[in-house]
C-alpha cells in the first residue's frame, strides 16, 4: 500500500521510533548524533519535539540514494 501511495505522490510520515528501528538504533540520543554527523537524514517535518520522516526518505537512505547531509 505504501508503494501505491508513493506512486500517487503521497507519502506517509513516521516517527522517531520507526526511524530508529530502520537502523537498529536503541537510543534517541544516538539517532540525534547520527543526524548531526550527517550519517542519517534529518527529519522531513519537525513539530516541537516530534520529528517525522517520510517513508520514502528512509527508503532512499537505506538504498544509499541520498546524501544524508543534504
Amino acid at each position: 500500500m505504501n508503494e501505491q501511495l508513493e506512486k500517487l505522490g503521497l507519502d506517509r510520515l513516521v516517527g522517531s521510533d520507526i526511524a530508529m528501528a530502520s537502523e537498529n538504533i536503541k537510543s534517541p540520543t544516538t539517532l540525534t548524533e547520527r543526524i548531526k554527523a550527517g550519517t542519517y537524514p534529518p527529519p522531513d517535518r519537525v513539530n516541537g519535539r516530534v520529528r517525522q520522516w517520510f517513508i520514502s526518505t528512509i527508503r532512499k537512505h537505506q538504498s544509499g540514494q541520498t546524501d544524508a547531509a543534504a
